[in-house]
């Protein structure tokens, strides 16, 4: 009988005496299951256990009770959390997001289809913290929806963060992450160079090509379409402009609606027209709501964009890694 390596024994509830089979990790830990329990959660182990087994003195036994030992190849830690997915305990949680690889690869291995939920589970609380590497799992996972999420996740953030995941994905999943960015980028600067969404947004945002009945505060922005017909304070118009730059670093709604650095622009802003009597609050009070409909009209564009990893279609044109 082949001699086996000091073992220690698994954490509850897999040290219970009454188990027929140990799982022995590839760290010497000793998980004590049952082979019913196994194979009703995984075909790999339901087809195991109904081939003819070898006669005693021809596979590792424990030393004592004779229960047969069958080695594998995960550690103790991706064990204890695939096991405690099929066994009727509270439900694992991962403490570490690049931990789901080796965790995931082991349920599809034994072909434990429970463990999916589980997984994506993980993969979505995480998905604000880390959704480049929550982006490179669910790449590598083939779970696309989830992709789509964490990849729409990034715009948030101005540049795309490394991730200790990202490892794990290919060359052309981050690709085709950086070339989504870049396409996102260019329809969110599209809609600050257009007008065809503006609403009045009195008093800040106003219909109408002349400005004779009001301050001289109220200006048309030529450059934005090529017959204006709204009239605002130059602050909004100044906004647009900077935010066209911005929007490409950071194609997001939250750009327009979370970045308190643009208020100075009209919170700061004078009216010296002596004919104007209703003050500058009056002129900036429509700023909240054109922000939210230009944060709306942002994540329209955006939502339009191909996601990774559906869009196989080539840079876009002038596009630079």
């Amino acid at each position: 009988m082949m001699a086996l390596k000091p073992s220690r024994p698994a954490s509850p509830p897999f040290d219970k005496p009454g188990a027929d089979i140990i799982l022995r990790s590839s760290d010497d830990v000793d998980f004590r299951v049952h082979k019913l329990v196994l194979s009703l959660s995984s075909p790999f182990f339901k087809d195991m256990f109904s081939l003819p087994q070898p006669s005693s003195n021809a596979i590792d036994n424990t030393t004592t009770g004779e229960i047969p030992v069958i080695p594998v190849t995960e550690d103790a830690q991706t064990l204890d959390f695939m096991l405690r997915t099929i066994y009727p305990v509270r439900s694992p949680k991962i403490e570490k997001l690049s931990d789901l690889r080796f965790v995931f690869e082991a349920s599809r291995k034994y072909q434990i289809e429970t463990f999916d939920g589980v997984v994506e589970e993980s993969l979505m609380g995480a998905v604000e913290q880390d959704p480049v590497g929550v982006y490179a799992l669910a790449c590598r996972f083939g779970l696309d929806e989830i992709a789509c999420k964490a990849a729409r996740h990034t715009l948030d953030r101005s540049i795309v963060e490394f991730s200790n995941c990202l490892q794990y994905a290919s060359s052309e999943d981050y690709w085709r992450l950086m070339k989504y960015r870049h396409e996102c980028a260019v329809a969110a600067r599209e809609v600050v160079k257009t007008q065809s969404w503006f609403t009045e947004c009195i008093p800040t945002l106003r219909r109408g090509a002349s400005t004779n009945s009001l301050c001289d505060c109220y200006v048309m922005d030529k450059t934005l379409a090529s017959s204006p017909s709204w009239i605002a304070p130059k602050f909004l118009w100044h906004f647009l402009h900077i935010l066209a730059f911005v929007l490409m670093e950071m194609p997001s709604s939250s750009t327009v609606t979370g970045d308190k650095s643009f208020e100075f622009l009209w919170t700061s802003a004078k009216c010296n027209c002596e004919s104007y009597v209703y003050g500058i609050n009056d002129l900036s009070a429509g700023m909240p709501k054109f922000r939210q409909l230009l944060a709306a009209e942002i994540d329209r564009v955006i939502a339009q964009v191909c996601h990774p990893p559906f869009d196989s279609l080539p840079f876009p044109s002038g596009y630079q890694l």
